[in-house]
């Protein structure tokens, strides 16, 4: 860089290329630019056209000083790939017409260029590993017992002849081998492994069952247990399924379900007592009054709701704290006023769902407060 005097006396630093060829500049340079801060460097027109400007500057240009650069290209590789199999998970290992692939995105890519020892670790992890798949699904699909004995004895198997070849999964070569599988962990887990021996004992998959197929409850011999049942399974009162259980119709096991079960007026929906005896229970307690006294059915609520109210508390006892979650925002709007001494100006907002307040002032209230 070097200073530049133009026609003005104001020095400014430039390209020296510029310095010495002046000439090549198609206009004043000046202290006048305004881009990033003040009195930038700016070329202003000096009331040439631009294009004979151009003109008389091209031909004071250096020649033949471009060389167009040769690029050669490399010739394109092609690789073989294969379309994934929904059973093959994203970035695992399996085998494929012979060949140890693994999936990217929804291809298969052949590993070709593995050393051959790590090919074949993998291969072998590979059979372990959908050997375990195997035995889990007998357990979990309800198949026959022994389909699933034949699954284990399978898995055993696999994993003997893996263990005989290359040692325990644990193992850090083994584990580097199948790095990235995401079913690396499940494999591990098949080992009880003590890193110090380098030795393993087998997991308890390999000897019974670890998942048991939970069967469905057919039939019950009471309403509390036919309750339960329907709770747990349906995660509901069902009243049907509970009549299924018992073999009766539900006029007939209802009076046995008496100060468990309540029919709530409300909704006309049958509801556990947990549920019908916990929340607003004072308006609850007087919907059931009024029903009650159309329908005698809804005494029994009335009783029920009457050993579950609050005790009243006094005034000295509430404690109200500003931003609680059950304040209606009218009633926080209402004292924002009274308490700023104005008659308006404020607006409150609050979204239950997540807990937050908005508040919006006018300027009328942001100078009262």
């Amino acid at each position: 860089m070097r200073d530049f005097t133009n026609h003005n006396w104001e020095k400014i630093p430039i390209n020296e290329y510029f310095v010495e060829r002046p000439h090549l500049m198609l206009g004043h340079l000046q202290l006048t630019g305004r881009m990033y801060r003040d009195n930038e460097p700016t070329l202003a027109g000096d009331g040439r056209v631009l294009g004979d400007a151009l003109v008389t500057a091209i031909p004071a240009l250096p020649a033949g000083i471009y060389r167009a650069q040769r690029v050669t290209l490399a010739e394109p590789t092609t690789e073989q790939t294969m379309p994934a199999p929904d059973f093959v998970k994203p970035n695992a290992y399996c085998t494929h017409d012979g060949m140890v692939c693994i999936r990217e995105e929804n291809v298969l890519h052949p590993l070709n260029d593995l050393p051959s020892e790590t090919r074949s670790r993998i291969r072998g992890m590979i059979q372990v590993r959908d050997a375990v798949r195997g035995c889990l699904r007998s357990q979990i699909d309800g198949s026959p017992e022994e389909q699933v004995v034949e699954a284990r004895q399978h898995l055993n198997h696999a994993y003997d002849r893996f263990v005989a070849r290359f040692g325990p999964v644990n193992l850090r070569a083994n584990q580097r081998a199948f790095d990235g599988d995401p079913d690396l962990p499940l494999l591990l887990s098949l080992e009880n492994y003590n890193d110090e021996a380098k030795r393993a004992a087998k997991a308890t998959i390999f000897h019974e069952r670890t998942v048991h197929h939970r069967q469905p409850v057919e039939s019950v011999g009471a309403p509390k247990e036919a309750l339960l049942v329907s709770l747990n399974e349906r995660g509901c009162l069902d009243l049907d399924h509970m009549a299924g259980l018992l073999n009766k119709p539900m006029e007939e096991f209802l009076p046995d379900c008496k100060g468990l079960i309540f029919l709530n007026p409300q909704t006309n929906q049958w509801e556990t007592d947990d549920q019908y005896l916990s929340g607003n229970v004072r308006e609850k307690l007087a919907v059931a009054d009024a029903a009650a006294v159309t329908d005698p059915r809804f005494l029994e609520n009335v009783e029920a709701l009457k050993s579950v109210q609050p005790a009243d508390l006094s005034a000295t006892e509430i404690d109200v704290r500003l931003g609680a979650s059950w304040l209606p925002p009218e009633d926080v709007k209402q004292f924002t006023h009274e308490l700023l001494n104005i008659p308006s100006g404020v607006e409150i907002g609050h979204i239950h769902a997540l807990g937050t307040w908005h508040v919006n002032a006018n300027w009328e209230a942001k100078g009262a407060a």
